[in-house]
């Protein structure tokens, strides 16, 4: 169960940082775009507990990328063995995955705004 909720944790985290950077680049300051989603279907405790550090982009680590990448490699190895597809838990393995070749797996899970902000 820790492997599934870490998916969640991870998909959340992606699509919230998607999210972000893309309202950024619409031109909507990123204080704003967090607050509307805030207000809406994205409001999430995940959200609430990274605002800070997606806000000041401080991701000093408390959960890191690395080992958000670890259980979702574990994960897919699981869904493998029971022959179930992973759709959008391959993906973000994939995207947490780059957080190596950026050098920024140390920092906290909510680094992977960076490498949305970035594309």
């Amino acid at each position: 169960m820790k492997l599934i909720n870490n998916l969640l944790l991870g998909t959340f985290m992606a699509s919230l940082a998607e999210a972000i950077s893309f309202g950024e680049e619409c031109g909507v300051p990123k204080n704003t775009v967090m607050d509307i989603i805030s207000a809406g279907a994205g409001n999430s405790m995940i959200l609430s507990a990274k605002e800070d550090k997606l806000l000041n982009e401080d991701f000093s680590r408390q959960f890191s990328c690395s080992l958000l990448y670890k259980d979702l490699l574990y994960l897919h190895d699981l869904a493998g063995l029971l022959k179930k597809p992973l759709f959008t838990g391959s993906i973000v393995k994939e995207l947490y995955g780059m957080t190596f070749a950026k050098h920024i797996e140390d920092l906290d899970f909510s680094a992977i705004y960076k490498i949305m902000k970035e594309y």
